[in-house]
Order: C-alpha cells, then sequence, then structure tokens
C-alpha cells in the first residue's frame, strides 16, 4: 500500500517569489497530481 508520495520541484532562471508560488499552485492542480491525490475507487468483479 501506498502511503505518501513525495513531489519535487525546481525553478531555473530569475523568476520572483509570485511566480514561484504561481508555478507550484498550478503544479498542484495538475491532472496527474489531481488524480493521485484523489480517492480512487476500486471496483472488484468475477469474472465467468
Amino acid at each position: 500500500m501506498v502511503d505518501g508520495i513525495e513531489m519535487e520541484i525546481s525553478f531555473s532562471g530569475d523568476l520572483s517569489e509570485e511566480q514561484r508560488r504561481r508555478l507550484t499552485e498550478i503544479a498542484n492542480k495538475c491532472p496527474v497530481h489531481r488524480t493521485l491525490s484523489s480517492p480512487i475507487p476500486i471496483h472488484t468483479r468475477l469474472r465467468a
């Protein structure tokens, strides 16, 4: 069972603190991040 995922982000270039904050906010809203942080129902069925 997975009990956590660590994400590390780095930026290159001369970015302001506001730009870094906004890019981090965008990264937290990407489809992969949203999928991994939401509950995923698992439906099991018997195959005949």
